[in-house]
């Protein structure tokens, strides 16, 4: 019984430190990906006051912005079909 629990341990430790691992590497990409943004925006504004004006610039990149946030939400409130759990593709 000694041995299980320190299995169990030793597997609960290992999964914590993947777990620790994947969020700091999903936590970087999030901040590197919002620069990122930010700089493109800024590029997308400058072109867009350089060919519009200013009013023009902003329209475009807050549609632009709100049609991706819709999209996202979208996403975010889609339903995935239920998949069968193991249990019931036995029975059937």
């Amino acid at each position: 019984m000694l041995d299980s629990l320190k299995a169990a341990m030793a597997e609960t430790k290992v999964a914590m430190a993947e777990t620790a691992r994947r969020a700091t590497f999903g936590l970087a990409s999030g901040i590197t990906l919002l620069v990122g943004l930010s700089f493109l925006t800024v590029a997308a504004w400058i072109v867009l006051e350089r060919t519009a004006d200013s009013l023009t610039a902003a329209l475009v990149l807050g549609a632009a912005y709100t049609g991706l946030g819709l999209i996202f939400m979208a996403f975010a409130l889609a339903r995935r079909k239920r998949r069968p759990e193991p249990t019931d593709i036995v029975r059937s």
